[in-house]
């Protein structure tokens, strides 16, 4: 029984962060999975969490769409590409994005077709769904956590003051603080593995 509410907890976790990580559909949509986030039991970034939460009250949906578009669709920041982070626009890219299309059809995961399969929510997604623990391990260690790194030094979170307001608080740092509580969350899910 802890087994089956632990996945389920895991499940949630990875759909909220799936959620946040995608172009904004609505406000309340990113407070209920910041909610999510900050009810998780394995969530040690609780503070940041409910900061974050008080920063997306004082926005407006088309503010948050056009601040996701630039971090990480037009001259972005980010690539939310985690293919691209591993290997640029090397044919190895090609592979990982084959491979994800045939590992989606094997455990019967329905891809939204307007993404590419290497887009990061798309994989979280996926592994939200994921029984097979050996390549649910695999995402996670190879292509999640150096990714996630790489898109972090990319949005440069070293440049944030972290001690600013909710009402400083900028689109780029409450992405580059939804991605460090992924980075940690990934961190202990590597962790539970060993």
């Amino acid at each position: 029984m802890k087994q089956s509410s632990m996945f389920f907890n895991r499940c949630q976790t990875l759909q909220a962060f799936s959620a946040l990580i995608d172009y904004p559909e609505s406000k309340e949509g990113l407070a209920d999975q910041l909610e999510v986030l900050c009810n998780d039991s394995v969530s040690n970034d609780k503070d940041r969490i409910e900061l974050l939460k008080k920063w997306l009250d004082s926005q407006s949906l088309g503010s948050l769409q056009e601040a996701y578009t630039g971090i990480f669709d037009i001259n972005s920041l980010c690539s939310p590409y985690i293919g691209y982070h591993l290997f640029g626009e090397d044919y190895k890219r090609s592979l990982l994005l084959t491979g994800l299309k045939e590992k989606f059809r094997l455990f019967g995961f329905d891809r939204p077709y307007d993404e590419m399969p290497d887009h990061l929510s798309v994989v979280l997604r996926f592994l939200s769904t994921l029984t097979d623990e050996g390549f649910y391990d695999e995402l996670i260690n190879e292509a999640l956590k150096p990714s996630i790194g790489k898109m972090l030094s990319e949005i440069n979170p070293d440049e944030m003051d972290n001690g600013k307001s909710s009402n400083e608080m900028s689109a780029r740092n409450f992405y580059a603080s939804i991605l460090a509580a992924l980075k940690n969350f990934i961190k202990l899910e590597a962790a539970n593995d060993q």
